[in-house]
């Protein structure tokens, strides 16, 4: 309760740059910030103000907790976009293996089965691109799992992968093998 007035008590601007922030992970960087508000010029406020800490290279925020509150004062439908709008930016900059399992994260929360719904309500094509972006990004995620062998991981992407395609024969074929190995 503490926390969620002190981050009331912001400005409007501020308060959207948190809440995009807490969407991004508990590190981001100003780029990423600037990507889904428009710039990272409040980025001091939130500074002064204790909520984040600036390191090199990215900022990240004090306290775990201040992160959640942030991150569930923001609704549910535009945690959705807004993790859409980040995944494409992410992807757009850096699209790289090294990057896949953040990738996988952000796209497969933007198409969530429980919001999806409300979050792209009459936008059929922005959800079919953004699934086929999960799909494409939990499927080689974890790939790299499987080749580090964190099958517990490898595992957790597919069954994620699952959930948004049930009938892919394919997929429900790659947990069994995981599970094989398992």
């Amino acid at each position: 309760g503490v926390l969620a007035a002190r981050i009331d008590l912001l400005d409007p601007p501020a308060k959207d740059a948190l809440r995009a922030a807490a969407v991004i992970g508990r590190s981001f960087s100003a780029a990423g910030l600037a990507a889904l508000v428009g710039s990272a010029g409040e980025v001091r406020t939130l500074v002064e103000r204790g909520f984040v800490r600036p390191t090199e290279p990215e900022l990240v925020f004090k306290h775990a907790l201040t992160r959640d509150v942030a991150y569930e004062g923001l609704p549910r439908a535009e945690r959705a976009r807004r993790h859409a709008a980040y995944a494409d930016w992410l992807e757009s900059e850096d699209g790289g293996d090294g990057r896949a399992g953040t990738l996988a994260y952000h796209y497969t929360e933007a198409v969530n089965p429980e919001i999806a719904d409300l979050a792209w309500r009459d936008r059929a094509e922005d959800v079919a691109r953004l699934r086929v972006s999960a799909l494409r990004w939990l499927r080689r995620a974890a790939e790299l799992a499987l080749a580090r062998f964190d099958l517990d991981d490898a595992l957790g992407l597919l069954e994620r992968a699952a959930e948004l395609r049930p009938d892919d024969a394919e997929l429900w074929h790659s947990i069994a093998h995981v599970n094989a190995l398992k």
